[in-house]
């Protein structure tokens, strides 16, 4: 037995710091909890009417039934009573929701101080909306949030309410950028970057099997980004509360990417049950009538274990061949079916949640496409060179 040189060490020690930091990347998100500003007035209770029936308490915070029906309007009654009105002017901070929003105070509408109507509401969001300065009174004021759900199963949360200064409830820097939305911005802008990208290759290198999976897998994630943007969610209803049985796709996908990287032969079932499977879903969501939760759920386990498959595939080439690029992409790989399971325990009802959180890994999925890709074109051009 030959004892281990130093670059046996430097790649035990990439092996362990790599999965080091994908056990902190999943765990993160349970650990950090949501802002509680401690100078600002709380609200914690509401009475709540579900489609105009009548109202009964609740505490916040607050997330829907799975069993109601998919079109459902929720309105959050709340007295806010203020014993002097404040010197400075107030805001309305809501640090999760789940599902459109719509809020008045005293009978007037309060509207967001940044747009982003593009954005998926129903994945949860942050809010901070503005208060006129006139709008206060002394005594009892009314304060009235409806959230709508217009398509899908995923169910709306209301978390605690708070009042005060805007910048004092909004302390934690990381808060700014996913309330004013940069975050999502920088990923859509860095998707369409590899597109463009991957496409002008693989139109000169058509007979790359890496560069012809990545491809299909960025086209396909940037449709179904496409799809859940503004204003097509009202345009096609029927594609956005569909568009979950798309994720087998994607799943499968993610094997024969793994497969492709690691030089391992691809089955030949594989590209056709890209097609066959999400199509299978929809048919028999379609024409046998089937309720949308089984398929939908069905669709999501696929997408989940395909991408779980092909971060064991890629992490295993990592660690036994030193195929760094497969260990950055197995990582996101399986981050993406962490949280996606995560994301489908909230959206039936099995644990709380106040955020579907597999969008976030998307930006870390497209960086490693990136490095990917960098990585292949420059041993393809040593190869020239030599």
């Amino acid at each position: 037995m030959t004892a281990a040189g130093p670059a046996d060490r430097r790649h035990g020690v990439a092996v362990a710091v790599l999965l080091a930091a994908m056990i902190a990347l999943a765990g993160l998100p349970f650990l950090v909890g949501l802002p509680s500003p401690k100078t600002a007035l709380v609200l914690d209770r509401a009475q709540l009417s579900l489609n105009g029936g009548p109202a009964h308490p609740v505490r916040l915070p607050h997330s829907w039934q799975r069993n109601l029906p998919e079109r459902t309007q929720a309105v959050y009654l709340i007295d806010v009573v203020i014993d002097a009105i404040p010197g400075r002017q107030q805001s309305l901070f809501i640090p999760s929701i789940r599902q459109k929003l719509a809020v008045q105070l005293n009978g007037r509408v309060l509207y967001r101080q940044r747009a982003a109507s593009w954005a998926d509401l129903s994945r949860g969001y942050f809010e901070l909306r503005q208060i006129p300065p006139d709008l206060l009174v002394t005594g009892t004021n009314h304060l009235v949030l409806t959230l709508t759900r217009t398509d899908g199963l995923i169910p709306a949360h209301l978390s605690r309410i708070y009042i005060g200064d805007a910048e004092g409830m909004i302390d934690p820097p990381w808060l700014r950028p996913l309330i004013n939305t940069e975050l999502r911005s920088i990923s859509l802008a860095l998707h369409l970057f590899i597109a463009a990208g991957l496409f002008a290759i693989w139109a000169g290198r058509p007979s790359d099997p890496v560069f012809r999976w990545l491809m299909a897998l960025s086209v396909s994630s940037l449709t179904m980004a496409g799809i859940e943007l503004w204003p097509f969610p009202r345009l096609i209803p029927f594609a956005t509360s569909h568009i979950v049985l798309m994720l087998p796709a994607f799943g499968l996908m993610m094997i024969g990417l793994a497969l492709a990287i690691t030089g391992r032969p691809r089955p030949r079932w594989l590209v056709p049950a890209i097609i066959i499977v999400p199509a299978l879903l929809l048919t028999v969501r379609i024409l046998a009538d089937a309720p949308i939760a089984p398929t939908q759920l069905l669709g999501a386990g696929i997408g989940i274990a395909g991408h779980a498959v092909a971060g064991l595939v890629l992490l295993h080439a990592f660690i036994t061949r030193r195929l760094w690029t497969g260990g950055l992409l197995g990582v996101s790989a399986l981050l993406t079916a962490w949280f996606g399971l995560h994301d489908v325990a909230v959206a039936f009802g099995l644990i709380p949640g106040a955020f579907l959180l597999s969008t976030f890994v998307r930006l870390l999925t497209y960086l490693a496409f990136l490095i990917l890709l960098m990585s292949r074109l420059a041993t393809s051009l040593n190869r020239l060179d030599r």
